[in-house]
């Protein structure tokens, strides 16, 4: 049989001896390797980064026209899909299943957070077609919203797609290189797809010496962490025509080139990293049906000990889920506290050069400093919460680490255990603990003046009154940013809490699931090791490179 055939082969045997033998927790697996194998015309190359970092620039000057919208604010609030076709053409899938079809001229009123806010219309996604793509027929781009911004909807939707990436490029600035969400990110990314490359962007802000420094050092970091992934240096502006060259030869050709075959090589990748696990879970049944009574039901106690009592997983997970949430408040006033001062005196700046230009009534000036200052405001906030999104992230950053380490204690222990009472060896696949950064809150400007006299101030010269209109405006801009701030660090303080439980569930869920399994291994009346030396036989023979 050819390899596709070999890989679908085993990958069903994997699904009946999984669903015979109460596998449950290789089911998740099982349907990625499905979905994968189902589709080997065309490799997804997701582009995945933080914000603003050029991702939506990149695919633009591979399409060599700009398809997709830019800007200060940022752009991409839902994932859009770009590949090569006869014409321009654009649809859009809505959240609700409906399918319609716009110009290209409209894309940036259904994909950008400045004309969909928080995804208000309720877009699932944006599929472009482009003829100026022909060059990278098969090859799918996937422009994801900016992980680790403030908008948790984003952020979300980008991490929903990592269980589904074929070959991934992170973007990220040449001048901050790898930011610790980055290479966690990469890390994830490493456990589920061969083909990883690091895009540094926006190299013309450093010298070709600085650019081989930050390649070292960015090459460094991944070493340290386990991912193979190559780097490049990329920007758009003349003068780079040879990097830019460069990245398409040794990244995108290949995938171009034979992006059925590099379909099939994730699918394999993934189907025989299950296959080990399910080999090992054989393994483990027969040995425990080869057991005594009483040898099983002394693992069954071990067993029982990793999971019950105040020094069991769960507990200690309460507790470390118990401080992470206490914490939170404190930790994201140290923070957000010391921007106020610098955020005061900026827009208090910015107030004296918009002020001159709202002339007319009190009335209307007052109405110009609201819209004004919502606008202002809201953009800074949201660009506070960029600029500090690994401090605010911390508490929670930190748990998914905790909690990342304390399963992988207990299944160092679980193996230890299974091994030294079954003798053989337990292959469980990694926990990997994701989370969505909390939402960006919503702004909220009271009125120019508690009191207001809209008769009097609707012919009242702002001219008149300037001098002392600019002081009662500056005093309302600092009531203004403290409140905001404020409140900014309470809905930080509050969705990292919830992110925190949320996560400490999904841990909680994936040890429970493992004890059910095993359990499940050691609980047969009638223990004959016969079927599972079958199967394991049987999964050995769709293993031609395992022989």
């Amino acid at each position: 049989m050819s390899e596709p055939d070999n890989t679908a082969a085993l990958l069903a045997v994997i699904e009946e001896i999984s669903g015979r033998f109460h596998l449950a927790t290789l089911a998740p697996q099982i349907q990625t390797c499905r979905r994968l194998l189902a589709r080997p015309e065309s490799v997804s190359v997701a582009v995945l980064g933080g914000f603003k970092v050029g991702k939506s620039s990149f695919i633009n000057t591979l399409a060599g026209a700009p398809i997709l919208p830019i800007g200060i604010l940022p752009a991409t609030a839902v994932l859009t899909k770009v590949t090569a076709g006869t014409t321009m053409r654009v649809r859009i899938t809505l959240t609700e299943g409906s399918v319609r079809e716009i110009s290209p001229a409209e894309i940036a009123d259904w994909v950008t957070q400045e004309r969909n806010p928080n995804n208000a219309k309720g877009v699932a996604s944006v599929y472009v077609e482009a003829p100026t793509m022909v060059r990278f027929g098969g090859l799918v781009f996937i422009d994801t919203p900016g992980l680790g911004s403030v908008f948790a909807h984003n952020s979300e939707t980008s991490l929903a797609l990592l269980p589904r990436v074929e070959a991934a490029i992170l973007a990220t600035s040449c001048v901050q290189a790898l930011s610790a969400a980055d290479l966690k990110l990469f890390q994830q990314l490493a456990a589920t797809t061969p083909r990883l490359a690091v895009l540094l962007t926006k190299a013309d802000l450093c010298t070709s010496e600085q650019q081989t420094e930050i390649i070292g050092f960015v090459r460094r970091l991944l070493q340290e962490a386990g991912v193979k992934a190559t780097v490049h240096p990329w920007s758009q502006l003349a003068g780079f025509e040879e990097q830019r060259a460069n990245f398409l030869r040794d990244v995108l050709q290949p995938l171009t080139a034979e992006h059925a075959a590099v379909s099939l090589e994730i699918a394999i990748h993934k189907t025989d990293q299950l296959a080990r696990e399910t080999r090992s879970l054989l393994a483990a049944g027969a040995a425990a049906a080869r057991r005594s009574r009483e040898e099983r039901e002394n693992l069954g106690a071990r067993l029982d000990a990793l999971c019950e009592g105040s020094g069991g997983v769960p507990a200690v997970l309460a507790r470390l889920e118990h401080e992470a949430k206490s914490g939170c408040t404190v930790r994201t006033l140290s923070v957000i506290d010391p921007a106020t001062t610098p955020l005061r005196n900026e827009l208090r700046q910015a107030l004296d050069q918009s002020l001159a230009a709202w002339g007319g009534t009190l009335a209307t000036a007052g109405h110009r400093y609201e819209a004004w200052l919502r606008d202002s405001l809201a953009r800074r906030v949201m660009e506070l919460g960029c600029e500090k999104q690994d401090a605010m992230l911390a508490p929670l950053s930190d748990f998914a680490a905790a909690s990342e380490q304390l399963v992988g204690l207990f299944h160092t222990h679980l193996a230890d255990a299974v091994r030294e009472i079954l003798g053989v060896k337990l292959e469980l696949t990694d926990w990997q603990a994701r989370f969505t950064p909390p939402a960006q809150p919503d702004i909220s400007i009271s009125p120019a003046f508690d009191l207001r006299l809209d008769w009097l101030w609707a012919i009242t010269p702002a001219a008149w009154a300037r001098p002392r209109f600019r002081r009662h405006l500056c005093d309302r801009i600092a009531w203004e940013v403290e409140k905001n701030l404020s409140r900014l660090a309470a809905q930080w303080s509050k969705a990292l809490g919830v992110a925190i439980g949320s996560l400490a569930a999904t841990a909680r869920k994936h040890v429970e699931m493992q004890r059910v399994m095993l359990k499940n291994l050691l609980s047969v009346e009638n223990p004959d090791p016969a079927p599972w030396v079958a199967e394991q036989a049987r999964l050995a023979s769709k293993c031609p490179t395992e022989h």
